[in-house]
């Protein structure tokens, strides 16, 4: 299906980080919720008959190359958003299931991974879904200069709001500095082009 998969320093370092830091327990349940995300981009490149070329796990999550040349932006969109639709579907299924009698702890543990990921995902920011979504559809109907301008700010935007929420974050918690950590990433990855 795919000739190559890699994973990047920076995705071993963080489930090192989770290791060190005594969170394994959330380990199964964050890659289950980042894999399941990953599904729905591979099952919508499949429906639209485009090929996968590399995977590659990054600190984010994982990356996937398709023959891009040979997509639309309307596949763009689609693909970009199936990923967050599969996680808050899944997310749904296992909630509704662990209130229907299937209940454990685990499985609302990832439910919720399962939500945060669709959520977040659906974030305008260019190096998530929802931002490359949001390229697609400006490409649509801007030039490629005002398409790139205006996707730079939207990016910059989500990226200041993510660090204040991470900033009230470590303020509340004293420790947590995930959110803000990420919201600093997506601020110097705030360039569309940038891969």
């Amino acid at each position: 299906m795919f000739s190559r998969f890699s994973v990047t320093p920076a995705f071993l370092c963080l489930v090192f980080l989770y290791a060190f830091a005594g969170n394994l327990s959330l380990l199964p349940a964050i890659l289950s919720a980042a894999l399941l995300h990953e599904c729905g981009h591979l099952i919508m490149i499949r429906l639209l008959g485009l090929k996968v070329d590399k995977i590659e796990a990054t600190l984010l999550g994982f990356l996937i190359r398709t023959n891009a040349g040979l997509s639309s932006y309307l596949s763009e969109i689609l693909i970009s958003l199936s990923g967050p639709a599969l996680s808050i579907i899944v997310a749904v299924c296992s909630s509704v299931a662990a209130s229907r009698g299937f209940y454990s702890e685990s499985l609302y543990i990832f439910s919720g991974m399962n939500i945060i990921f669709g959520i977040f995902n659906l974030l305008p920011a260019s190096k998530l879904d929802g931002g490359r979504a949001v390229h697609s559809l400006l490409c649509l109907f801007f030039s490629p200069d005002d398409t790139y301008r205006i996707s730079s700010i939207i990016s910059v935007v989500t990226a200041v709001f993510v660090i204040l929420a991470g900033a009230y974050i470590l303020y509340t918690t004293k420790y947590n500095l995930s959110l803000l950590l990420i919201g600093l990433w997506l601020l110097v990855r705030s360039n569309p082009d940038n891969s």
